[in-house]
């Protein structure tokens, strides 16, 4: 068997579980560092509400919520708005809590949530919008502090936080009516009526511009044209229209010169081959993988060594837990580079080896090429590459 025809085969062939194996260390890698973020946001929410910080503490939970839906950051974050005095929001928070616990299967946290909801609801402020004569105007949209209302929440009174409330009722054609309210943080209920909705006076100056017929098109202008073509003598010359100016022929090709093969075996044999410069560039892209994996390590191991004189067991102080996170994360970045600078490494070797073969000899007794082609391609929290070859 000859090794040379046989090297490239076994190459494409392994490179698929090459680039799945570095898939999977990065989807995995980005995957941890999102759980990371958000666990390190719910604990410094947790201090924050210990300290009463309400306003910072519900913005700490929302964004680990954001980052990370969990339904323990949520009820979280009812706590918090809560204590805040956001009640209409607290009582949303725990109901969509109970919906997400109910599907989790964790009966307990659903109850204890509906539990806080059913409290608080005699408690809620409320406001409600009649439309009233405006009711039946064509395109009509009712806003909350800038956010559309869904008409069928317009029949009842809506649950909203104490504090100051624009509402808006707006219409096409029709003038915007606008009205704002306060409403106390509890047991405070409104109610607004919105009066019909009138018409716009006068239409804005370009709509009228636009529908002023110009003096090129009035009836005086087109009698005058064709008065003067008429009056035209008979003998005058006419100008011709202009006509489309051709595009310039395309000049014949060149023929390039072809180098003769005595050129072409001088040059290979003065300077390396394309496929070893490759090897040069991918081994030492590998080294530096490498290097970088090693300082990673060295870092990993640190954080977690100076971690345990704040740790009991499990039980760690903030400091103490943000240095094991720090660890975990340099831990994960260190296999990548391992990984991904072995292969590349060892990819360099290969290579370097192939690069020293004339392939053209051998394809020349078989009457085949080798191709092999690599296409890479980048995703949101993944990387990767497409591996095309003929042999």
């Amino acid at each position: 068997m000859n090794v040379w025809s046989f090297l490239p085969r076994a190459c494409l062939a392994l490179l698929p579980c090459v680039l799945l194996i570095l898939e999977l260390c990065a989807s995995a890698s980005a995957q941890e560092s999102t759980a990371n973020q958000a666990d390190a946001l719910f604990v410094a929410g947790k201090v924050k509400l210990a300290e009463k910080d309400y306003e910072q503490a519900c913005q700490l939970f929302s964004e680990s919520f954001r980052i990370e839906a969990a339904t323990g950051t949520l009820l979280a974050l009812a706590i918090c708005q809560e204590r805040a005095g956001k009640l209409a929001s607290a009582f949303a928070s725990y109901n969509e809590v109970v919906q997400r616990s109910n599907k989790e299967q964790r009966p307990d946290r659903a109850k204890a949530a509906s539990e806080k909801a059913a409290a608080l609801q005699p408690r809620l402020s409320g406001l409600r919008v009649v439309l009233g004569s405006a009711a039946g105007a064509a395109g009509l949209v009712v806003r909350i502090d800038g956010e559309p209302v869904d008409a069928a929440k317009l029949k009842s009174t809506i649950p909203m936080d104490g504090g100051y409330h624009a509402v808006e009722v707006s219409a096409p054609a029709l003038r915007t009516w606008t009205e704002t309210v306060t409403l106390a943080e509890s047991g405070d209920e409104k109610i607004l009526t919105a009066p019909a909705l009138r018409q716009l006076k006068n239409e804005p100056r370009e709509s009228r511009a636009a529908t002023q017929p110009s003096a090129a098109t009035t009836p005086q202008a087109t009698e005058a044209s064709e008065s003067s073509v008429a009056a035209a003598p008979p003998g005058a010359p006419v100008l011709p229209s202009a006509a489309p100016i051709p595009a310039p022929e395309r000049a014949p090709e060149r023929a390039d010169s072809t180098p003769s093969s005595e050129a072409d075996s001088s040059d290979g044999g003065s300077s390396l081959s394309a496929l070893r410069v490759t090897a040069l560039v991918a081994f030492t892209a590998g080294l530096v993988g490498l290097a970088g994996a090693t300082v990673f390590t060295l870092r990993a191991v640190h954080d977690n060594d100076a971690s345990r004189t704040g740790c009991n067991g499990n039980l760690c102080t903030a400091a103490a837990r943000n240095q094991r996170l720090d660890a975990r994360q340099a831990g994960n970045l260190a296999t990548v580079g391992f990984v991904l600078g072995g292969s590349l490494v060892g990819a360099g070797a290969l290579m370097w080896l192939l690069g020293g073969h004339d392939p053209s000899a051998s394809s020349a007794e078989s009457g085949h090429s080798v191709r092999v082609a690599l296409t890479p391609w980048f995703g949101a929290h993944a990387l990767g590459a497409v591996a095309q070859g003929a042999f």
